[in-house]
């Protein structure tokens, strides 16, 4: 397999450039490791009275979820005002709530009982049960997709992370059947301990504070990767040359 190859002095200088940025992105993929596993820890605690945040005390009623929420299940909206132009409004279809890969929008008229706004809790209704905070502008909420719509003071925040653990329980339950359905029942007969409003808050913004630092992390190690792509196709084919240290001339 013919190849162009630098001298050998080239080649050292050129690994230990790339050996450097997997270094790198071995200690970032391990301080994200660290910081998941500290908001899991943070996680258990707070959210079920464990730990205190300073200033909060009291314990913390049973609640029936129905007592808190309605959770307002999404509209079948007419495929024939479907579109892959950015027509409209974007619809939230179930697979939205993991990926961009496929994004459908609405230009028919519609009821704003079904607008998404940022910060509105949504959950999946097949498949896997799991809660996402959208944060992808003004959408329609679409068929198979339910809203958490607080009839009580709840944090919208605080009941994202509250109920990851009882939909995992919900889906785990229904993992038999051949396709698993939740319904706004499922959600609003939950039953678990909750904190007053502010308390809810302020457990709220301390998660919140650790995903964004997760999600910062992240974004570097994925950036630092894709330098790193950049740079093999640069340097092992010869395009930029690096400057061999003085001790090699």
């Amino acid at each position: 397999m013919p190849m162009p190859l630098p001298s050998l002095t080239e080649q050292h200088t050129i690994a230990d450039t790339l050996i450097d940025m997997d270094a790198l992105i071995e200690s970032l993929d391990q301080l994200i490791t660290k910081k998941r596993d500290l908001k899991q820890a943070a996680m258990q605690q707070l959210l079920t009275g464990q730990k205190r945040l300073p200033g909060f005390s009291g314990e913390w009623g049973v609640k029936r979820m129905g007592t808190l929420l309605r959770f307002q299940v999404g509209f079948p909206f007419s495929s024939e005002f479907f579109n892959e132009k950015g027509e409209g409004l974007r619809l939230v279809k179930n697979r939205d709530l993991k990926s961009d890969d496929q994004i459908f929008h609405y230009n028919g008229k519609y009821d704003d009982a079904f607008v998404v706004h940022n910060g509105d809790v949504l959950v999946g209704m097949d498949g896997d049960f799991l809660p996402c905070r959208w944060e992808k502008d003004r959408s329609l909420l679409n068929q198979r997709v339910g809203r958490i719509v607080p009839i009580a003071p709840l944090d919208k925040a605080f009941v994202y992370y509250r109920l990851i653990k009882p939909l995992k329980k919900i889906e785990i339950v229904t993992s038999s059947t051949t396709v698993k359905h939740l319904s706004h029942g499922d959600i609003e007969d939950i039953e678990c301990p909750m904190p007053e409003f502010p308390e809810q808050t302020a457990i709220a913004e301390v998660l919140l504070d650790m995903d964004a630092e997760l999600d910062a992390l992240e974004q570097r190690r994925d950036k630092t990767r894709a330098v790193k792509q950049g740079m093999m196709q640069e340097l092992l084919t010869g395009r930029i040359r690096l400057v061999c240290p003085p001790s090699a001339k």
